[in-house]
């Protein structure tokens, strides 16, 4: 219903990740004692794919005694028939070898594939009859959301089982076609193809990796087992194997085997680590397979402990979202998914009703590259639980724009700002304007290999995490926590107006005729951007305007006045006029907007632009009524002999055309013609009830594409549009979109693109009811707003937040207005003429007090300036009024704490930007003299965003102040001194933060370099001492000894001294292992505890809570009992903020001059001995082979370097 219809022939089945596993759970606070016995975290995964996700990050939890609820969706039923599989294996302990070949291999040997065959015979007999399952050994921790999904994964679990059952003959053939259409897709899509998407998945060490892992991925189309790695080819019998059924049976329309050619299990693992010593072909693939059966293992831990329910639903994620939005009974209005008959359900296998749920965690993988960023935050955004640690992803592979510093706001269609206030959510990033998560591989790929594919969809993987904003503010006196509410912002109705319009206009951009005619030019010379495809049709315009309606306040009448006249009056899109009459329904039937014409019987709204409604003679059917619905069902029947224009051409000719249906008459003098993009199709017949004016049933043809039924269109539209002029006019027609890419079908259907038309008289091919056809109850596909339903909203009318829109729609100004009843304490101290103080105390709250009141605290939805706050007072009138800047992470205020720590009482505190990293869990670099850690320099390089590094090449007395730039260069001489690039000190494990006049304030004591598998950088495993004078004079016998051992001094400011005392709470939080007492500090005072020399940041709770490398160090004894561990990782900028238009700032450089600075340090040569890279190296005079730094490092390595020498 919210997206178009497309016609997709070249289907391709993904039946595993093409991006390395990501923890969902990473924002969660480190448990701290209170989590076992409550509430299950509940997460929803859209659009899931494979469970790597699932298993990497329960993994991750292993040692928590949370419990997880998380609700799995995908629209393929192979991929849940496949997941179902790998859980039920891991239930029965079946062996890791069989369960890695069954999963990830094309072929498998016998024993495996009898291993597969006996499981899905067992879930067969699990699920028979269906509701036995939730008694059968795998009911308690694998459920289905309706009886629909479980019934589409017995059938492949059946087709899976029916392989066993082939006669020679078939298996031979299935064997053959499977084989063939291996070898052509190999042929045609993989051997000449440049692969460079598994870069991913070698991390950090893309330089050593992304060759082999090219070559490891056309070795697994070459072989069928993963990397063609020769431990799984010798386990197959003559070097061939079985086809593996789960590889080569899915929904394909063709039938045929339809894996993606960019297919490769690799890609979902990250496997940095392989590459830090010498690597083959099976010691890469090993360090997958660990990881893989470490998550299994993990996953079996938490089946036993009845810790973790999945449940799963196979339908469409945006469907799924809305039923969830209006969830109040079993049924939901509406189809399961596209081209598919059957309802949406989400009764369970029982049909109990369930009650209205929030997620803690929402995943949406990358959907918005299928469907639209807005289309799935309207769906997915009302369903995120309000809490400081819940979080909704979004994730996009598709370049959204060429300046990728754009593609986030260009997506949106609006200011990132007022889109964040109208949502209620923002990216973090923007906010904050920081990143944990390495940015170096993709401004690789985007790079270095753009070129490879120019002219083509180029490839940026951009994963974003949106939050409540005000609940990132550390204060925490009066914001609500935990709860579904929220209070609206009030935005004026002319400038909400204008901003919508301009919305609509960039949803709709590729209507306009300008756009148009480029869109065709770029798609003859030039690349194809994610915004060339089309996402949204009116009724995810209306959904959006939905947003406005739960969560803004203004006069709704006039805004929507306003903006119905500026679309109904726009020419510039060229079905605009023709796609308003779906427009008004929709906001009719959703109560956005009351359409006047719709809100009575149609034969009675009196003369229109096209004429009077028809009298009920001559009518027939439902149309022959003497009282009509305001809207009807138009349900057309395609002759299947009509689609042969889609099938006659090969499906990459025929691409993906989109489908609407027109409604026209063609009476010269009530003439019209009106576009519903919002419509239905599936295969099958139609049969009419007894009462046919109401509903019909459906018998669908399953096989779709590849079966002999008609196709049923179906879509509701105002009945009006059926009675205006004569009878015999009316015309109802199956049309194709006209997009650059349909002028192909011009030649043969003509102008309109019709595929199919007919007349009202047409009774065989045409039926108009009441309901949509095949749906339960006789339902409507009509889904009207729930928003009552799924937020409770209490907008106090004393106090208000008022958003100020500029020019261009961006949100400049927040302004607060408090009022107050003239008897209240403040009333009185207003009118006696008490002064009015403001506060700024966090980023997104002031305080205010009135005279000798107590203090009144002022949360806005939104970061603010709060130093240039403005008021206003009424002392006769009893009421204050301030008025604040907005402050996204690239203006001033706001967030000048990019590393929040809230504190709550009686819960865990949560590191609200810091995701957390399980230590222990992360393999170790190995660090030894001699060792190539070159590696790091590129990934730090790029640590700097552009602005920072014009700072860093400036002469120092130039530089401007700046914390965080100078932060990220104390922390490149942390990361460069223990892995000994430093050339001046070597490798150093002892650091000291010093403040220039008052001496060193913080000792840190690094024990190890980790690879971190989730943010794809790594993490220095540290811990911390924060100095205070007591301390000083305690150690004062180990701070001489330490002297003398020469630790590293990093001078730092007052600034950076701030920003590092507000960084060590969160980085402590992100690694906590250790429990918080009931008397912690941070109940009292917050996190950081203070900012000031000689006082630490930190709770006491921490200390003494060390890592066992840590203990290992005897002269790091005396330190132990103040010392904290702390997880260090790099700090990088955010890929999709600009850098603003200010004419006083620098020119940001283009990204490809971000990665050729880190490139270059890369490329330069690197010493044999220290391992240091620079264009000065020298060669040894004598073998010309190998190079040095200087003499020194010469001399140094001569003792080993002689025995090779001149070999």
């Amino acid at each position: 219903m919210f997206t178009p219809t497309y016609v997709n022939l070249r289907y391709w089945f993904y039946p595993t990740g093409n991006t390395p596993a990501v923890n969902l759970f990473r924002e969660l606070p480190a448990p701290n004692g209170e989590d076992g016995g409550g509430e299950p975290v509940e997460a929803l995964l859209l659009a899931c794919g494979d469970p790597r996700n699932v298993l990497f990050s329960l993994a991750c939890e292993l040692d928590s005694a949370r419990k997880f609820d998380i609700t799995c969706c995908d629209l393929e039923p192979a991929v849940l028939a496949r997941n179902v599989i790998l859980f039920t294996l891991i239930a029965d302990k079946k062996l890791p070898a069989d369960i890695w070949n069954i999963f990830y291999h094309f072929f498998i040997p016998d024993r495996s594939l009898k291993v597969l065959h006996d499981q899905v015979e067992k879930l067969l007999l699990a699920s028979d009859p269906l509701q036995a399952w939730g008694e059968s050994q795998y009911g308690a921790s694998i459920q289905f959301l309706n009886v629909d999904t479980l019934n589409q994964l017995r059938k492949y679990w059946a087709l899976y089982l029916g392989t066993k059952s082939h006669s020679p003959l078939e298996s031979q053939r299935f064997e053959r076609d499977t084989r063939a259409s291996i070898a052509q897709i190999y042929k045609d899509k993989v051997g000449d193809r440049y692969a460079n998407h598994g870069t991913r998945s070698a991390g950090v060490a893309w330089a050593r990796g992304m060759e082999f892992m090219g070559r490891a991925f056309k070795a697994y189309w070459e072989t069928g087992v993963v990397g063609g790695n020769s431990v799984d080819l010798q386990a197959l019998e003559d070097s061939k194997g079985h086809v593996n059924p789960m590889f080569a049976i899915s929904s394909a329309p063709s039938g045929q085997f339809a894996v993606h050619y960019g297919t490769d299990p690799l890609l979902g693992f990250n496997v940095t680590d392989a590459f830090d010593d010498k690597y083959t072909t099976n010691s890469v693939v090993q360090a997958a397979k660990a990881r893989f059966q470490g998550w299994c293992g993990d996953f079996s831990t938490r089946l036993t402990t009845k810790s973790v329910l999945l449940k799963l639903f196979c339908g469409d994620a945006i469907r799924l979202c809305h039923g969830l939005q209006r969830k109040s009974s079993s049924h939901i209005d509406g189809y399961l998914g596209p081209w598919t008959a059957r309802p949406l359900s989400l009764g369970g296998l029982d049909g109990t009703e369930s009650p209205l749920q929030y997620y803690d965690i929402i995943d949406t993988s990358n959907l918005i590259d299928h469907v639209g960023i807005l289309n799935v935050l309207t769906a997915a955004a009302p369903l995120l639980r309000k809490e400081v640690s819940s979080c909704l992803y979004t994730e996009s592979l598709l370049q959204a724009t060429k300046d990728i510093t754009a593609s986030l706001q260009t997506i949106l269609c609006s200011d990132l700002t007022t889109i964040s206030l109208i949502l209620g959510l923002a990216p973090v990033g923007h906010l904050l304007g920081m990143t944990m998560d390495d940015i170096s591989t993709e401004a690789l790929m985007f790079t270095v290999f753009s070129a490879a594919n120019e002219g083509g969809q180029r490839q940026y993987r951009l994963r974003v995490p949106w939050k409540y904003p005000e609940l990132g503010d550390p204060y925490d006196g009066t914001l609500e926590r935990g709860i579904n509410c929220q209070s609206k912002i009030i935005i004026n109705a002319d400038q909400l107006a204008d901003l919508y319009f301009a919305i609509y206009k960039k949803m709709f951009a590729s209507e306009d005729l300008s756009t148009l005619m480029a869109s065709m030019n770029q798609s003859m010379r030039t690349l194809v951007t994610a915004y060339d495809l089309r996402y949204y049709n009116r009724a995810s315009f209306v959904a959006v305007l939905g947003l406005a309606q739960g969560n803004v306040q203004t006069d709704w009448t006039r805004f929507m006045e306003l903006l119905v006249d500026e679309i109904s009056n726009d020419r510039s899109l060229i079905v605009g006029s023709n796609s308003l009459q779906e427009f008004y329904m929709y906001l009719h039937v959703s109560g956005v907007w009351r359409c006047p014409t719709l809100g009575r019987d149609p034969r009675y709204v009196g003369p229109t632009l096209n004429g009077q409604p028809r009298p009920t003679s001559n009518e027939k059917g439902l149309l022959a009524r003497s009282m009509l619905p305001s809207m009807v069902h138009v349900v057309l029947v395609v002759p299947r002999r009509r689609l042969t224009i889609f099938t006659e051409e090969s499906p990459d000719t025929i691409g993906t055309p989109g489908l609407h249906l027109s409604i026209r008459q063609s009476d010269p003098q009530t003439g019209f013609d009106n576009s519903f993009f919002s419509i239905h199709c599936f295969f099958g017949r139609v049969s009419e009830n007894s009462s046919s004016t109401i509903a019909c049933s459906v018998e669908e043809d399953t096989r779709g594409w590849n079966g002999g039924a008609d196709l049923i269109v179906t879509c509701p539209i105002p009945t009006l549009q059926l009675l205006l002029g004569p009878r015999k006019g009316i015309q109802v027609a199956l049309t194709i979109d006209t997009t650059p890419a349909t002028n192909q079908f011009t030649r043969k259907l003509g102008i309109p693109l019709d595929v199919f038309a007919t007349s009202l008289d047409d009774a065989s091919r045409l039926k108009i009811l009441e309901k949509a056809p095949g749906l339960a109850n006789g339902a409507s596909m009509l889904l009207e707003n729930s928003s009552s339903e799924r937020k409770s909203f209490n907008v106090s009318s004393q106090h208000t937040v008022t958003v100020q829109l500029d020019k261009s729609f961006r949100s400049t100004h927040l302004q607060y207005h408090a009022d107050f009843a003239k008897c209240s304490e403040e009333g009185k101290a207003l009118s006696t003429g008490g002064v009015v103080e403001m506060t700024s105390i966090g980023p997104c709250s002031l305080r205010m007090r009135i005279g000798d009141t107590s203090n009144s605290i002022l949360a806005f939805p939104f970061p603010i300036h709060g130093l240039l706050a403005k008021t206003r007072i009424a002392r006769k009138g009893s009421w204050v009024e301030v008025a604040v800047p907005t402050a996204a992470a690239l203006d001033q205020g706001g967030f000048t704490n990019p590393f929040p720590v809230i504190v709550q009482k009686n819960r865990a505190p949560v590191a609200w930007s810091a995701p957390r990293v399980h230590l222990d869990r992360q393999p170790k670099v190995r660090i030894r003299k001699g060792h190539d850690y070159s590696w790091i320099e590129p990934l730090i390089n790029m640590t700097r965003s552009d602005q920072e590094r014009i700072e860093t090449e400036l002469e120092p007395s130039r530089r401007s102040s700046n914390a965080k730039r100078d932060l990220k260069e104390s922390l490149h001489a942390l990361f460069l001194s223990y892995v000994g690039l430093n050339r001046d000190y070597g490798f150093i494990d002892k650091f000291q933060l010093c403040l220039e006049g008052t001496g060193g304030h913080t000792l840190i004591f690094a024990t190890a370099l980790r690879h971190d598998l989730d943010s794809r950088s790594f993490v220095l495993d540290a811990c911390v001492v924060p100095l205070t004078l007591p301390r000083v004079r305690s150690l004062s016998s180990a701070l001489a000894r330490l002297v003398a051992a020469k630790p590293l001094m990093i001078n730092v400011s007052p600034e950076e001294t701030v920003l590092w005392k507000n960084l060590l709470p969160a980085l402590a939080e992100r690694c906590r292992t250790w429990k918080h007492k009931s008397t912690c500090e941070y109940q009292m005072m917050g996190a950081p505890l203070s900012t000031e020399i000689a006082e630490t940041p930190l709770c006491s709770c921490g200390e003494g809570q060390v890592s066992p490398d840590f203990l290992q160090r005897k002269d790091w004894a005396p330190f132990k009992k103040y010392a904290t561990q702390i997880a260090i990782s790099p700090i990088f900028p955010v890929p999709y903020l600009s850098s603003g238009s200010s004419a006083s700032k620098p020119k940001r450089p283009s990204p490809s001059s971000t990665l050729a600075s880190a490139m270059a340090a890369y490329a330069a040569e690197k010493c044999d001995f220290c391992g240091a890279r620079s264009k000065d190296t020298k060669l040894c005079g004598r073998c010309k082979g190998a190079r040095y730094c200087d003499a020194a490092c010469q001399k140094s390595a001569w003792k080993e370097h002689k025995k090779l020498c001149k070999q």
